[in-house]
């Protein structure tokens, strides 16, 4: 199976009292680029007995927001790059209330176009230190992909270090009011998989207070190669090709086809990492006739093999 590169999230928790302020500053991954998808799971619990509720920046979606009930509410946010995201770190705000806590995990997922689908969370309150919870199975609405499934799972006042099941690479943090035991805490895994649908388990937080666990399926459909170029192809000029969309590095030649199914192929020096660039130089027209090769005429298709 061939799936985009999933980098491991950049963590940000808010490990003290914050009462003052409604801002959350959440550091994205680095090189996110247009296209890429960015995926956010945040907890926050505050001094207020309220829904807090929460304002979001431009181009971010929520996929879902549920409440613990009182005071502390969780948000699993999507946005898709388009390519403006220089500054690494992005501000979520409170609308109402400021924080005792909170903590966030940011992924970044590359090389497709996506299709993101959620489970109903499970969410329940606890009245004893046990603090089980357990897992919403996730059933994407494509019959068989190959599909990313991520679990997410918060408390508050909860500062437990817990495990995911077998089978998925997994992060956890917490944001914590040391005076007052007020934690916020997620714990977060993906897996790759081809099953159709996927639940992640129990959870034991050990928290009275409040637990929460989602799911979420992501299908990457992978782009096409695409080789393109801005140079005028006339016989004997020097061109550049970009190629993107590649798995791997393509190799040369270079094949130029007109509409009328005449083609030629020409050397060419690759370089880079994706994108892709490719340097050659147009047959003359001396060239072509000792070679036997056709001529071109009309619009021009490129293709590079790998």
């Amino acid at each position: 199976m061939a799936y985009p590169s999933t980098i491991a999230p950049t963590i940000t928790s808010l490990p003290v009292a914050n009462e003052g302020t409604q801002n959350f500053p959440i550091m994205q991954p680095s090189g996110v680029s247009a296209g890429d998808l960015l995926l956010v799971m945040t907890t926050y619990y505050t001094n207020v007995m309220a829904s807090p509720g929460l304002s979001l920046p431009t181009g971010w979606l929520v996929l879902n927001n549920p409440g613990f009930g009182s005071q502390g509410e969780t948000a699993l946010l999507y946005k898709i790059a388009d390519g403006s995201e220089s500054d690494q770190t992005f501000l979520f705000s409170l609308t109402s209330f400021s924080m005792f806590a909170a903590t966030a995990h940011c992924y970044k997922i590359s090389g497709g176009v996506f299709d993101i689908e959620s489970a109903t969370p499970i969410v329940q309150q606890n009245s004893s230190s046990i603090g089980m919870v357990n897992s919403p199975t996730v059933t994407p609405s494509w019959v068989s992909s190959d599909t990313l499934y991520f679990t997410f799972s918060s408390s508050v006042r909860s500062t437990k270090t817990i495990a995911l099941p077998s089978g998925y690479a997994s992060v956890q943090s917490t944001g914590e009011r040391s005076t007052t035991n007020y934690g916020a805490n997620v714990l977060s895994g993906y897996k790759e998989s081809t099953e159709t649908s996927d639940n992640a388990g129990t959870y034991t937080w050990g928290s009275y207070q409040g637990q929460m666990t989602l799911g979420v399926a992501i299908r990457i459909t992978s782009l096409d190669p695409l080789v393109t170029t801005t140079d005028t192809l006339r016989p004997g000029t020097e061109f550049t090709l970009t190629a993107t969309n590649y798995a791997s590095a393509p190799v040369s030649p270079a094949t130029f086809t007109d509409s009328a199914g005449n083609s030629i192929t020409v050397p060419v020096t690759i370089s880079g990492s994706g994108p892709y660039t490719a340097v050659g130089t147009m047959p003359t027209l001396a060239e072509a006739v000792t070679a036997g090769t056709s001529l071109l005429f009309g619009d021009v298709t490129i293709g590079l093999s790998t």
